[in-house]
Parts: structure tokens; sequence; C-alpha cells
């Protein structure tokens, strides 16, 4: 499932709650930082039982950070 439901706070536990019960991976584009670590707090012990791997913060939101982190990483000497 790829999903752009948000605000995940207030609309994205009952979709990953449906994921996880139909052993259904799920990716997302949240940026809420509380919503990523409640979801991780309350549902990852179930869905690595059920094989589900939950994505948070693949999108716009994380997408300059990591651009970021990658370019001084590069930036660094061997």
């Amino acid at each position: 499932m790829v999903t752009t439901v948000g605000p995940y706070e207030l609309y994205g536990e009952p979709l990953v709650a449906i994921c996880v019960d139909q052993g259904t991976d799920i990716v997302d584009i949240t940026g809420e930082p509380a919503y990523v670590a409640g979801i991780r707090e309350r549902w990852e012990a179930r869905a690595k039982a059920a094989g589900v791997r939950i994505v948070n913060c693949c999108g716009f939101d994380s997408i300059p950070a990591d651009l970021g982190a990658f370019m001084t990483v590069s930036a660094l000497p061997s």
C-alpha cells in the first residue's frame, strides 16, 4: 500500500492496522515525528510477526534532509 492519507496523526493508524492485519507492506510520505514514533511503538512487533514492512517518511518531507546528508557524507574525506 502506498498512501498519502495525511495528516497521518489523524488518519494514518487505521490504514496501518488494516495493512498489518492483511499482511500488506505500507509506505507513506509522512513527515510527522510523533506519528512515526507512535506507529513504531504500537505496531512494530505485530508488523514483524506478520512479515509486514512499515516504511515511513518516503517522499517530499524527507528528501531534502536525505539529500543534505548524502551530500555531506560525499564531501567527507575517505
